[in-house]
């Protein structure tokens, strides 16, 4: 397993300026990756995913 190290700031930057889709190309992860880690960063869901996963 590969670990990258990311700041919550600059993972907010790229969730919120992006696409889910985009945002995962960028970081080199899976669309469940990204949203996980999103939620455990504590970075409010954006859109159709806040409904989905709430």
């Amino acid at each position: 397993m590969i670990k990258i190290t990311i700041t919550k700031e600059e993972l907010q930057k790229i969730y919120y300026e992006n696409s889910v889709a985009d945002a995962c190309e960028i970081l080199k992860v899976s669309a469940p990756t990204l949203l996980k880690a999103v939620k455990d960063a504590g970075i409010p869901l954006k859109g159709q995913t806040a409904i989905k996963i709430g």
